[in-house]
């Protein structure tokens, strides 16, 4: 029977949209059950009632958990408006929506032919149902009717749904005041759960300061994934003619959208804009994948999630794209639809050019481009942590003497040697470097040292899967203290402020219990732009933002390893060769630890004795190791520049 049926954890994390784990951890905590008899079997009408539970919000607990997949929020994106008059108008307008319980396909086709009256495209008889096509007169252009009555006649293939919710959604918008106001509207709309998963995260107008540069080439140009046609409108606004402008996008709605927006932005123009519903990863699928462009610049989607069988295709499309990352896709494919010598510009975020996991799209763009620039551009995404950097490459091979153009948030400029970022482990492009600090870092790593790469015992902090349920900030019959990331500060741990039971079998994950209780141990912010570590000999827990690591050096003491990590020194290298918001243990592997005399380890470990004790004694420690390094005065400079607080 069909209500019998028994499915397995892959097929429930599917159809529940979470990971394997995610599942084993709401077995865990009652939300599922499993099959009698079994550890990971469970019954599909189970899986398909908490799915229902889910969908309407009734579970507090996981409606609120950091799965952003399953959030039915909505985020107004600030950074998309410009203003906070158009940001006060969609919020008003969000609440109108959500009140009424109406359609957002229809909503956005009701705004749309607000905005084309408002643009004197075309007028909307008072009063008139504006899904009827007798509510327009006086079309103004004959491809903005095609366009709207195409989309009506889908619209009708539906139940309409008509009533007043979409007369006072009509009347609410009285004014324009952004190139993209369908797009800002329809992002303010959607669920930060389908933003998450599909990767939708439109562009801020000023991240496109550049793209641009230079006169038009009077080529093709495509954005293969363009949502409501921001980079499009732009490239209008550079010279490019309607015929020589094409998009692609999955979201037929954004589809709709961003015809509409090209063909307003050529205002006395009668075109068919080249704007299709396609997939660029398919080259069976795409419309215009058999041609080239001179010019591909686009957003692409980040960490989207592919079905199984999307998965399959890309694989074997892009068998060196081993990560499974969706903008590692979208450069692989579109350096291919590139002419020679063609150009492209995208908005990535940071990790791109360090994180281990992308060497394989760094390996290719790196073999078979030049790098013209990077621009960091920081934080741009409301609800996205992760910093932003603009990329811009051609398809040849750069010369040897090539250098990369690098532009700081801070406005500072730089140029870097090409050829370096293929010397670098896991091709990390390590834009920040000057050549300046490249020269330091190399008289670092020039100097006789150790790494802990294979040399260490490492463990990650308990998961509980529910602090709100096994953490308190007091302590309790049986509980024990816990440390948290931000309980951690050079050298030493603070007053601990959090306390738990340690129950393992209850937890989400837990490290082997032997690593918390070592009896000499060294523990540190997971989080973090800069290294802090602090050494424990109490045998104590950590939650998940504090993470362990037992040294296991001969003839280098554990203190030595703490004073080194802590030190400026190795701070600036981790800095300049990482600049990330996590301390990842494959990093942490690469540090250079000097090999020092026995009395320079004597005298460090008593300088790392005094800190413990809270002794203000972090310039001694860095002293000591640039003198050992034999660090030049203007070298020393460099580093303490560079690792100044704040």
């Amino acid at each position: 029977m069909a209500e019998r049926r028994v499915i397995m954890a892959g097929e429930a994390a599917r159809l529940l949209n979470i990971s394997e784990a995610t599942v084993r951890n709401w077995v865990r905590h009652g939300y599922l059950t499993c099959v009698p008899g079994t550890r990971k079997a469970y019954l599909h009408s189970d899986v398909i009632r908490l799915k229902k539970q889910l969908a309407a919000g009734s579970i507090d607990r996981l409606n609120q958990r950091a799965n952003k997949l399953r959030l039915r929020r909505t985020i107004t994106p600030s950074e998309y408006a410009g203003s906070a008059d158009l940001v006060g108008m969609a919020e008003a307008l969000c609440r109108r929506f959500a009140g009424a319980g109406l359609d957002l396909e229809k909503t956005l086709f009701v705004l749309a032919a607000r905005l084309l009256e408002i643009k004197n495209e075309v007028r909307v008889r008072n009063g008139a149902d504006v899904f009827s096509v007798r509510a327009f007169t006086h079309w103004r252009r004959l491809s903005l009717k095609r366009e709207m009555t195409d989309w009506l006649r889908e619209l009708k293939s539906r139940p309409t749904g008509r009533g007043a919710g979409y007369a006072d959604i009509f009347r609410s918008l009285d004014r324009v005041g952004h190139a993209d106001l369908l797009g800002f509207i329809y992002q303010s709309l959607l669920f930060e759960g389908r933003r998450s998963g599909q990767g939708l995260y439109y562009t801020p107008v000023e991240l496109l300061d550049g793209v641009f540069d230079g006169p038009c080439s009077g080529g093709r140009f495509l954005d293969p994934c363009c949502g409501t046609g921001q980079f499009l409108v732009h490239a209008a606004g550079r010279g490019y003619r309607p015929e020589d402008l094409y998009g692609l996008d999955l979201d037929p709605i954004a589809v709709r959208l961003a015809r509409i927006n090209l063909l307003l932005a050529f205002a006395d123009q009668e075109f068919s804009p080249h704007i299709f519903v396609a997939d660029f990863l398919d080259p069976k699928a795409a419309s215009c994948r058999g041609q080239r462009f001179e010019m591909i610049a686009t957003n692409p989607p980040w960490g989207a999630v592919f079905t199984p069988a999307r998965r399959k295709k890309l694989r074997q499309a892009y068998p060196f794209i081993a990560s499974g990352e969706s903008f590692s896709f979208f450069l692989a494919a579109a350096l291919e639809a590139l002419e020679r010598d063609g150009r492209l510009s995208f908005i990535l975020p940071e990790s791109f050019l360090n994180i281990r996991a992308h060497h394989d799209i760094r390996e290719h763009l790196l073999s078979h481009a030049s790098l013209t620039s990077v621009t960091f551009l920081g934080r741009r995404f409301s609800g996205v942590l992760s910093p932003v950097i603009r990329l811009d490459a051609g398809k040849h091979l750069p010369a040897k003497t090539a250098r990369t153009r690098v532009i700081i948030e801070n406005g500072r400029v730089h140029a870097v040697p090409q050829a370096r970022f293929l010397k670098n482990g896991h091709r990390t492009i390590d834009a920040r470097l000057t050549e300046t600090e490249a020269a330091v870092i190399k008289k670092i790593y020039d100097f006789p040292h150790v790494t802990l790469n294979g040399a260490a015992d490492w463990g990650l902090g308990i998961v509980t899967g529910d602090n709100r349920k096994y953490v308190t900030d007091k302590c309790r019959q049986g509980m024990e203290p816990v440390y948290r990331g931000k309980d951690i500060e050079p050298y030493r741990l603070k007053k601990p402020g959090a306390y738990l039971r340690f129950t393992p079998e209850r937890f989400q994950q837990t490290a082997p219990e032997q690593k918390y209780r070592a009896k000499e141990k060294l523990v540190y912010r997971f989080i973090s732009r800069r290294l802090i570590f602090a050494c424990d000999n109490s045998g104590a827990l950590t939650l998940n933002s504090a993470n362990i690591l037992i040294p296991k050096l001969v003839g280098y003491p554990v203190k030595a390893v703490l004073g080194v990590l802590n030190s400026r020194v190795c701070g600036f290298v981790f800095l300049k060769k990482f600049h990330t918001h996590k301390i990842l243990r494959g990093d942490l592997e690469t540090l250079p630890l000097p090999l020092l005399g026995a009395t320079q380890l004597k005298r460090l470990a008593d300088l790392v004795d005094r800190a413990m004790a809270g002794e203000d004694v972090g310039d001694a420690i860095d002293g000591l190791i640039m003198t050992v390094l034999g660090l030049t005065e203007e070298q020393r400079r460099v580093v303490l520049d560079a690792t100044r607080p704040g």
